[in-house]
């Protein structure tokens, strides 16, 4: 069985966007990561890898300098690079989707964070598909997100329809906080694509982040995606939204 792991960044209230990010590895490749991880924290004197308070060095760890935080980060990443298959995220700004989002999809989905790990499952099969992979997928995701109730529920649906179970490879799904490890694994590429999206995208910043470029490998690059508002509108537009819609509707969601 392959498990992935998930994460999201962007929930606060002052952020304009939000992203969903996680990476997926066998249980074996994942054993090997929280060895290597375990040792990484003990070296540089860390309980846990967050990678915002990492970013804001001087009140995560006193006396910490730029090539302190640099050397924790470059080493986490090739951690994370040697250790699992593939990175997948999906991102949207706040506003796009909470003005292009009827009520009842917004409530469907749990909002633009639900929407968000919705697109990572999607993303999944996709992957999968390419691969030629049967392999069913147990998913983790950090504990505590606004519309995380509702995804449960969402993903509770898929799981009870065989022919859906299967085409997404649902093998199970659970919530947990990030002392789990990869979910630190997690942390990291989620909050990479939330800066990316802050910076490409709302700020129109000319210059990749370094980080963002050592972290993430081309075949990752393939699966991260941001949504823009008019990808978002065609959804809303579509066939399949309307008749998702009108079969909520019907049953009395």
């Amino acid at each position: 069985m392959i498990a992935g792991y998930f994460d999201e960044s962007g929930t606060s209230l002052n952020n304009q966007s939000i992203g969903v990010a996680g990476y997926f590895g066998s249980c074996s490749q994942w054993e090997k990561f929280n060895v290597e991880w375990e040792e990484m924290l003990s070296e540089f004197g860390l309980t846990e890898f967050h990678r915002t308070d990492i970013e804001s060095r001087h009140n995560y760890v006193p006396g910490w300098t730029t090539a302190d935080r640099d050397s924790v980060v470059k080493r986490a990443h090739k951690i994370i690079k040697e250790f699992t298959y593939i990175g997948v995220g999906n991102a949207v700004v706040k506003a796009d989707f909470e003005e292009v989002f009827p009520p009842i999809l917004k409530e469907f989905y749990g909002g633009a964070y639900g929407y968000c790990a919705f697109l990572c499952v999607a993303r999944a099969k996709a992957w999968h598909d390419n691969i030629k992979s049967k392999d069913a997928i147990a998913w983790v995701f950090e504990a505590g997100a606004k519309g995380a109730n509702q995804f449960k529920i969402l993903m509770k649906t898929l799981y009870a329809d065989p022919e859906m179970r299967q085409a997404f490879r649902i093998g199970g799904w659970s919530f947990f906080g990030k002392d789990i490890l990869p979910l630190q694994a997690a942390d990291t590429i989620a909050y990479e694509l939330f800066k990316f999206v802050e910076g490409q995208i709302i700020e129109n910043r000319g210059k990749l982040r370094k980080s963002f470029q050592d972290l993430i490998r081309d075949n990752d690059n393939e699966h991260l995606e941001f949504w823009p508002k008019e990808r978002l509108q065609e959804y809303v537009d579509s066939d399949v939204a309307k008749n998702l819609m009108k079969s909520l509707t019907d049953h009395g969601y």
